[in-house]
Formats: structure tokens, C-alpha cells, sequence
């Protein structure tokens, strides 16, 4: 496989670095299989194009993936599962609709106001959401005939992969963020998958600290290594591994 690292540009979870990320190579035909494979070092996907962080001297970004099967819920979990009982789920095909779009731009206008994200189009986020070669379900969830959410999510034959959650802003209440990973990770089980994945932690950044709530949670550590923490554990970089992986990496610079 061959890939391509562009320019680096200033890091959206830690300001303070400069970040680079590396694509895979776009005539390069792709599967969902070749994708899950990518995803066990390190890769995710942006619409049709697979990534990750290639940055000097820097290994912040680490994929993390739950355990379903050993998953306990803690107190303030749970409290949030009370919460939204009355939440009902259906799956839809993966085609982004007027009431889907118009959920999503109310959710980017509360929370990503003046971000690369603002003003977002219809046709660029279905874009962003949706991959030609990837199995993709968008799931939704309405609180009394409303809709208050959508999870799109990538499908393979032990896991899901989460893409992007968004949520009714105004309903603050009901915690919905922590809700659709909780609805995840028990949808997972009830389909007989292992994982659930939530994509790139970095310790450090708040808006990315969550994803270490939900216990255990096992960490990419090395090529297809993963360190799993328990309840009241932490990670040390010092736990990071060597990765033969990168050593063998076929790749263009881009400048």
C-alpha cells in the first residue's frame, strides 16, 4: 500500500503542535475488510478517504475501542440510561435527509461555531458521512415522534466503528452524547459484536477525554496491540510499543 503525508498545519487538539496526517494513497481500491484492517493500526476514515496522524516526535492520538462484552455502566451512566427510556431507535439507509441535515446544522451552529465546520452543506456532509465501499448505517433516535439524534456508524463483522454522533443542542439534560455511545455499545452486544470503536483519544484534550469514561477501554498502543484500562487505571506513554508497521510504510510527501 502506498500513502501520502501532507503538510503539516497547527494541531486542533493541542494547539500548542503542529500536526501532519497521512492518507492512504486515493487510487488504491478499497473494501471494508482492507478498511477494518487499516483500522486495527490506527486508521480512520473522512467520507471516502482513509487517514491517520503521522506527526514528528508526537504519538497523542491513540484509537481507542470498548469491550462491549466486559462493559459495566458506572453510577453517572447509568443515570443517563434512566434518563432516556422513552428514546425510541430505528435504523435508516445511509442517505442523508432534509431532517437528518437540518438536526445536523443546528447541532455544528451550537457547538462549532466559527470552526472549519460551520456552515456546513448537505451534500459535503453526506460526503463526510458516507463511504462508496464501506458498510454504513445511519441509526436514529426520536424522543416522542422528535428527532433528537443520529448516529452514523460503520459496520464490520466484529465491531462497529462510531463516525460522527450529533445531537438536539438544546437538550442538555439528557446528556445525548453519552447516551449514543451507551446505546452503541449495547446494540453491539445484542448483535454478537466484540468492539465498539470510537476513534482517536488524545490525553490532554477535554473535548476528547471522554472516550476514556466508558470501562474498560482498550488503547492501540503498537500494531494491533491493545492496552486495555480498567476502572480507576491510567496510560503512560511510556507504554507505547514500537510499530514495525510504520517501519514498512510505503509514503510520498507531499509539499
Amino acid at each position: 500500500m502506498k500513502f501520502l503525508l501532507v503538510p503539516e498545519e497547527k494541531c486542533v487538539y493541542l494547539p500548542d503542535l503542529k500536526a501532519a496526517n497521512l492518507f492512504l494513497q486515493p487510487d488504491i481500491p478499497v473494501n471494508t475488510e482492507i478498511y477494518h484492517n487499516l483500522l486495527k493500526v490506527g486508521f480512520r476514515r473522512s467520507g471516502d478517504f482513509i487517514y491517520r496522524p503521522y506527526c514528528n516526535n508526537c504519538r497523542a492520538c491513540i484509537s481507542v475501542r470498548i469491550p462491549v462484552a466486559e462493559f459495566k455502566p458506572n453510577r453517572s451512566q447509568k443515570r443517563v440510561l434512566a434518563a432516556n427510556t422513552e428514546i425510541t431507535v430505528d435504523e435508516k439507509p445511509a442517505d442523508l435527509t432534509d431532517e437528518q441535515f437540518a438536526l445536523y446544522e443546528n447541532y455544528i451552529n451550537e457547538r462549532h461555531v466559527g470552526s472549519s465546520m460551520s456552515e456546513p452543506d448537505p451534500i459535503k456532509t453526506e460526503d463526510f458521512f458516507t463511504s462508496f465501499w464501506c458498510d454504513t448505517r445511519f441509526f436514529e433516535f426520536r424522543l416522542k415522534g422528535k428527532l433528537v439524534m443520529v448516529a452514523v456508524v460503520d459496520q464490520f463483522k466484529d465491531s462497529l466503528s462510531a463516525v460522527y454522533t450529533y445531537f438536539d443542542p438544546t437538550l442538555k439534560k439528557q446528556s445525548l452524547g453519552v447516551y449514543g455511545v451507551l446505546w452503541e455499545i449495547e446494540y453491539c452486544k445484542s448483535v454478537g459484536f466484540d468492539y465498539l470503536h470510537l476513534g482517536f483519544w488524545v490525553d490532554n484534550c477535554q473535548k476528547m477525554s471522554y472516550k476514556v469514561n466508558y470501562r474498560p477501554v482498550d488503547l492501540l498502543v503498537g500494531d494491533d496491540s491493545w492496552l486495555r484500562l480498567n476502572k480507576g487505571e491510567t496510560f503512560d506513554k511510556s507504554q507505547l510499543l514500537d510499530t514495525e508497521f510504520d517501519k514498512q510504510l510505503s509514503v510520498t510527501k507531499i509539499e
